[in-house]
């Protein structure tokens, strides 16, 4: 009996042992998870960096809107000079409107541009730490595969070791029942 006691005692401490891994184990998904939580956090700020654009754009409406008035209200002024001057001044106006266009122009593709190479760098960022959150994961699901069959495997290996030690106790019971019957019928006989 005393050495049943020992090996229960034994598959006790390495159940918890492997109970304590199986907890670490939830604490790093764990841990994934809330930098999963970041990287979608992330991903919305990317969203607001979107409306920052359409802003812009607003503003550009509204600029050429208050072209458009300016150079309503020039037509509307009644110029007192020759129309030499009145074409020349008109001339200068539809030359910095044209100047005004190309330079919204370019700066409308700028913004664009800049947009579209701040959005890849994070969208890279953001896939590459999605890459290592598989790959962790997946190291996770791994080890905790071979842990399983480590566990498994013990538990055959104890299950093989208590059937060993059950046959060698009932090998001991039947020779010790040889043992006792051999012994009766020589007790009754002295008797």
């Amino acid at each position: 009996m005393y050495g049943f006691y020992g090996l229960e005692k034994n598959i006790d401490i390495e159940g918890m042992e492997e109970e304590l891994k199986i907890v670490q184990l939830e604490k790093r998904i764990i841990s994934l998870e809330e930098k999963l939580l970041n990287l979608l956090k992330k991903l919305e700020k990317l969203e607001g960096i979107k409306e920052r654009v359409e802003d812009l754009e607003d503003l550009i409406y509204v600029e050429q809107a208050g072209l458009v008035e300016l150079k309503k209200i020039l037509e509307n002024l009644k110029i007192q000079e020759s129309s030499t001057n009145l074409d020349k001044l008109k001339e200068r106006i539809e030359n910095l409107e044209d100047k005004i266009e190309r330079i919204d122009g370019k700066l409308r593709k700028i913004e664009i541009a800049k947009e579209f190479i701040d959005s890849d760098i994070e969208a890279e960022r953001i896939e590459k730490g999605m890459k290592e959150l598989r790959g962790k994961i997946e190291k996770l699901e791994e080890e905790l595969a071979k842990k399983a069959d480590r566990v498994e495997i013990e538990k055959l290996k104890k299950i093989e070791k208590l059937d060993e030690k059950i046959r060698e106790i009932e090998l001991e019971l039947k020779v010790l029942k040889k043992k006792v019957s051999s012994e009766k019928p020589s007790a009754l006989i002295i008797e």
